[in-house]
Order: structure tokens, then sequence, then C-alpha cells
């Protein structure tokens, strides 16, 4: 029986430079001259994403490249710039920065409510 899971992805995709930043890119494997992902969402807690270095290739858990993270955290802090939103969020392992750039309408966390982060 064939695993729910592939470390080949079904297509190509380019990255985002949050992802390029963490290792997420997937650099490693080329298909026709083009970056390729893999096309996966795996949880991780805050210090997985703080002990893992770029230089160290993709981010992955259980020996599987991982496309996209999910984490639920609890917003710490909230601060509000001119395109963006930053939240200082932690989860019992550790804190962390993340940042979103929110669409027209979208309505900002509010500290010690616990969300979820996909990206």
């Amino acid at each position: 029986m064939p695993p729910y899971y592939s470390n080949t992805p079904a297509w190509p995709v380019t990255s985002s430079p949050q992802q390029e930043h963490l290792g997420m890119s997937g650099g490693d494997r080329q298909e026709g001259g083009r970056r390729s992902q893999s096309r996966n969402i795996m949880p991780v807690s805050v210090r997985m994403l703080l002990q893992h270095r770029g230089e160290e290739g993709p981010v992955q858990v259980c020996g599987v490249e991982v496309g996209l993270v999910v984490m639920v955290v609890q917003v710490r802090q909230v601060v509000m710039g001119d395109t963006n939103l930053s939240y200082l969020v932690e989860d019992d392992t550790g804190r962390i920065e993340a940042v979103h750039y929110p669409e027209e309408g979208t309505v900002s966390a509010l500290r010690n409510t616990f969300v979820k982060i996909i990206g």
C-alpha cells in the first residue's frame, strides 16, 4: 500500500521569501529547470522552527520534507504597521514573531487569544 504522503511534489511551485528564510523552498530538486516544493502541511512547534537553520536545507519532520507548517499559538503582542500586522506568538516551547499582510476587511487577532497559523 502506498504511503499517504510523498516526498515528490505533485506540481512545481515557487516559494515565498519567508519559506526561503526557513529553508522551505525545496530548491534541491529541479523539475524542468524550475524549483519544486513539497505539497504537504505538517504541525510544528515554535521550538522546531527556532532550532532549524536554513543551511541545513528544507524543514523536515520525521524525515519528511515540509511544504507548509501549521501551529496553534497564543498571541502575546500585536503591532500594526502600514501594510502588515506583526504578532509575537508563543506556545509551550518558545516565542516567535509572525507577520500577516491582511486583505481589506481582515480583523486582527486579539492579545491572549489562541490562533492557528498556516504558512
